[in-house]
């Protein structure tokens, strides 16, 4: 038998083609994203979005530090939705030093009437304003926040974490000075510069 009939009888006992790999139609997954929502809020959109732009884009230790110094009525409503959607995103199994806020958006409600009373028998009527929010979390990826860090761009709620933990092991004064670009703000300048200039 030559060699072109043991290549044509191979061919026709085979099945079906082999497995093909296209690079291009095998996209990674995004980061996993997860909400919490409240409606039916007694408060301006206006001034509830305020308070939501605040932590647009933070992680959720440095939002959550944020919210605890805001003086307004819309800071622990805020507060409330975020705390509720990090429980949400810890029932999930996701990783709460790499949740970031990725959206927090308000919408406008349909403004319910309040009998107004006033001297002399007489009424009116009030349109006290009603809102709703929605918090979107996000977990980024190790390779993601991992860029973050080399970038001078750690959190300072985890910079915070490290510190406790350099004090807790007895850390050197070389590995302070190395670690300075997550513990300082100063390091995350500096590491900032210097990445920018690289690039």
């Amino acid at each position: 038998m030559s060699e072109a009939d043991l290549l044509q009888q191979k061919l026709d006992t085979m099945k079906a083609a082999p497995p093909c790999y296209f690079p291009e139609a095998f996209k990674p997954a995004d980061n996993p994203t997860w909400t919490a929502r409240k409606n039916e809020i007694d408060y301006s959109a206006w001034k509830l979005m305020s308070v939501a732009n605040l932590i647009t884009g933070k992680h959720i230790y440095d939002a959550l530090s944020i919210l605890a110094g805001v003086d307004k009525k819309g800071g622990p409503v805020v507060k409330s939705v975020l705390e509720a959607a990090r429980k949400n995103g810890e029932n999930k199994g996701y990783a709460e030093d790499r949740m970031f806020v990725k959206t927090a958006i308000v919408n406008k409600a349909i403004d319910h009437k309040k009998i107004d009373i006033k001297a002399r028998g007489k009424t009116g009527m009030i349109k006290v304003p009603r809102s709703a929010i929605i918090i979107t979390l996000q977990e980024k990826s190790p390779q993601d926040f991992y860029k973050l860090i080399m970038q001078g761009k750690a959190p300072t709620g985890v910079s915070h974490t490290i510190r406790k933990i350099l004090y807790q092991n007895d850390a050197d004064l070389n590995t302070v000075q190395a670690m300075s670009h997550l513990t300082t703000s100063n390091g995350r300048h500096y590491r900032r510069t210097q990445f920018k200039r690289l690039v």
